[in-house]
């Protein structure tokens, strides 16, 4: 009598919604062959990694929560979204009177093995931006600042908080384009007169730096709590991963795997003063213990089998 083959991969496939279904067929291929691309060019623990992730999409083990994984850098942009969803009126209600700016900070492109370096140069000079002299005096230096609360001598007074994106772009084989993506919550007062214009704040940047150049940023105003959440969720973004994939192949994957190395231990996305209420999560909450579903190694069938279904009962010893 013929074995009937009891494959764990079917079994949890069965138990799986019509959304997970897409999503193991979309990502298993993808997945595999990035694997394949990593052993080709001896990045072994990258291939391990994304073989977890195929174990994870398959059977529901463990997942590598690799930055550089497409599942697990959508999974953590779902996560991030559903956050900022869930906290925003509460945050846009203590902070409605505020002003809400949109920035973004550039750089040159560098080479892959300075990115490291070059992220962490970014990071103290957006510090060294917080502590400038306050914008009216800047742009017009004879204009002395006056006794009210937006006239303090530190940039630093005005801003309540912020959200900062650091983000790093494929730009060439050899070539990446770091850059920060930055939420200002400022106060009320740097409406009007104090408000900074692009050129000003484009050579701020440049003299925090220390740039030969002057570089490319980008400032706008974010009127109502629509905009705000939809900058956050462009935040939420990850890297893209897939197409680059398709297009670059191995190149990329070299890329990749070297912007691992290079990114290991950095933040994507940081949070200070009163913006920190966005990035709260719901508090843990105690469950009741369910019922899971279980397997173990029948070694006739050669595979794992489900422990609670009827047909995965020991064959008979012959």
């Amino acid at each position: 009598m013929k074995k009937k083959n009891y494959s764990l991969e079917k079994a949890s496939q069965g138990e799986m919604n019509s959304l997970q279904k897409k999503e193991y067929v979309k990502y298993k291929k993808l997945l595999e062959e990035m694997k394949c691309s990593c052993k080709s060019i001896d990045y072994k623990d990258m291939a391990n990694k994304y073989n977890h992730c195929l174990s994870h999409i398959s059977y529901k083990t463990i997942v590598c929560k690799s930055r550089i994984c497409p599942y697990c850098s959508k999974k953590a942009s779902q996560k991030w979204r559903a956050i900022f969803n869930k906290n925003i009126n509460k945050f846009y209600e203590e902070n409605k009177k505020n002003v809400f700016l949109s920035l973004t900070l550039t750089v040159k492109n560098c080479p892959l093995e300075d990115v490291k370096g070059e992220v962490e140069k970014m990071s103290k000079g957006f510090e060294k931006l917080l502590t400038r002299k306050t914008f009216q005096s800047l742009q017009n230096p004879e204009i002395n600042p006056s006794k009210s609360d937006c006239s303090k001598k530190r940039f630093q007074g005005y801003v309540q908080g912020y959200v900062r994106k650091l983000e790093v772009d494929y730009s060439g084989p050899e070539e990446a384009h770091p850059h920060f993506h930055i939420l200002l919550c400022l106060n009320p007062c740097m409406v009007g007169k104090n408000y900074i214009c692009k050129n000003v704040l484009s050579l701020m940047w440049q003299e925090v730096m220390g740039l030969d150049y002057e570089p490319q940023v980008n400032m706008k105003r974010l009127k109502d709590k629509e905009q705000i959440l939809r900058e956050l969720n462009y935040f939420a973004k990850p890297l893209e991963i897939e197409e680059n994939f398709w297009e670059g192949g191995k190149s990329f994957m070299v890329w990749l795997c070297k912007y691992e190395e290079q990114m290991k231990h950095k933040r994507d996305i940081s949070f200070s003063g009163s913006c920190q209420e966005l990035k709260k999560s719901a508090p843990y909450e105690k469950h009741p213990l369910q019922k899971a579903t279980s397997y173990f190694w029948n070694g006739d069938l050669e595979d794992y089998v489900n422990y609670d279904s009827r047909r995965s009962t020991f064959p008979r010893a012959s």
